[in-house]
């Protein structure tokens, strides 16, 4: 079922929660006992920060459902990931044949989970693939550092969680460098390579551009589904 009957006083409520908090839909649902969808049918428009959560079929399609029932509209903000745009109106016209996106970082910038966290932490050598493969699968073993695959997955929908590829490398020579590659190819051999190169602070998991570009793309926001 999606969503619930609230009173006027309670969707307020919970619609500045969403707003002031910035919390997950989720989490200011369970604050007040409700499900997520009824949190999205609280307010006028929804971003989702963390495109990551997308992966999951069932969040993703019940995001969609919710969307159409209560006929909101969910942004996701393109943030690290350059040309989000044009990648979306490739896949609009059904053009987009490939895109692999390689996210390079120093392993210290990394927070995986197992088994990529031990891969990461034993390696010899100077660099290691750690992952290369369906974006999808990605997601849940590297959350805090794929969003931007996350959002090139949305951008590229016809390709999806499931057909987007994304490869992970961690290499000790970048200390102060997040580089992100975006590789797409197109009909009659069309094809695109760009490539991101981020100033990083040791360890951080975020490079030092990525606060602007985040909240610079929330003015124009990748409309996920409306």
């Amino acid at each position: 079922m999606v969503g619930m009957l609230f009173f006027p006083q309670e969707k307020v409520l919970l619609a500045i929660k969403y707003l002031a908090s910035g919390a997950f839909m989720q989490i200011c649902g369970d604050s007040h006992s409700s499900h997520k969808s009824t949190v999205l049918s609280c307010t006028l428009a929804a971003t989702i920060g963390s495109p990551t959560a997308l992966a999951d079929e069932k969040t993703l399609n019940l995001i969609k459902e919710s969307a159409l029932a209560f006929k909101k509209t969910v942004y996701v903000p393109s943030g690290a990931f350059w040309g989000a745009e044009d990648v979306k109106k490739m896949a609009d016209n059904g053009k987009l044949k490939e895109l692999t996106i390689t996210m390079q970082k120093h392993p210290s910038a990394f927070r995986l989970e197992t088994p990529l966290k031990e891969m990461n932490e034993s390696f010899d050598g100077i660099s290691k693939v750690l992952y290369e493969g369906p974006v999808k699968y990605l997601c849940g073993l590297a959350p805090n550092n794929v969003n931007t695959m996350a959002v090139a997955c949305i951008a590229g929908h016809n390709l999806g969680f499931d057909k987007v590829v994304g490869r992970l490398i961690s290499d000790k020579r970048l200390s102060s460098w997040h580089i992100v590659e975006a590789e797409l190819k197109g009909d009659n051999g069309f094809c695109v390579k760009v490539t991101r190169k981020n100033p990083a602070l040791s360890g951080a998991v975020s490079g030092l551009a990525t606060y602007d570009s985040f909240w610079s793309s929330l003015k124009s926001n990748l409309k996920f589904y409306s």
